[in-house]
């Protein structure tokens, strides 16, 4: 009785968070056996997902059983090159042609490659030293027109010249966490 009474209750405050439909006989998580499952006692508890399907949303992120928390927190890693002066504009656009000309698969030569050479021959920023490499990143770290690049654009694209107070930067989208949309590409954007 009190196994029963724990699970409907554990049953109902789930559903609270994760409002599903009630999966029928004929559903794919519940098999296609001509025979109806058996309904336990607790049968209020079939409204669940099923495990591999199970998501919730929480204070507007969702989890779900192949995620976890670490999921939630959106954060990035790129790259730029950082062009300053008043041709900045032009320069950033001429070192955009020379990443993507860089570029040479049968010497090994990638774009993160070809980009990281280009940035620690021509960036004026002191991450130069390691090929433009920003590190990881949190929404709100950069300034916002960096911010607004690294968060929503492709990753695994070139983009820009992007202009900041700082220049003109081409950025490198790495890699992005917490952001179920994520876009991937390859190339120069």
């Amino acid at each position: 009785m009190m196994k029963s009474f724990i699970l409907v209750v554990f049953a109902v405050a789930v559903e609270a968070w994760v409002p599903t439909s009630i999966p029928s006989a004929g559903s794919p998580f519940l098999g296609t056996s001509s025979a109806s499952p058996p309904n336990p006692p607790y049968s209020h508890a079939r409204r669940l997902s099923p495990p591999l399907g199970l998501s919730m949303e929480f204070l507007g992120f969702k989890l779900s059983s192949l995620g976890g928390i670490g999921d939630m927190i959106q954060k990035a890693e790129a790259s730029h090159i950082l062009v300053k002066g008043q041709q900045s504009l032009e320069g950033c656009n001429d070192l955009k042609e020379l990443v993507t000309a860089s570029i040479d698969f049968p010497a090994g030569v990638g774009l993160e490659q070809a980009f990281k050479n280009v940035a620690e021959q021509y960036s004026a920023c002191p991450s130069a030293r390691k090929g433009g490499y920003l590190g990881s990143m949190k929404p709100g770290q950069m300034v916002s027109e960096f911010d607004e690049v690294v968060f929503t654009r492709s990753v695994g694209t070139v983009h820009g010249p992007v202009e900041t107070k700082f220049g003109h930067h081409l950025i490198l989208i790495h890699s992005r966490q917490g952001d179920p949309e994520q876009k991937k590409s390859g190339g120069c954007g």
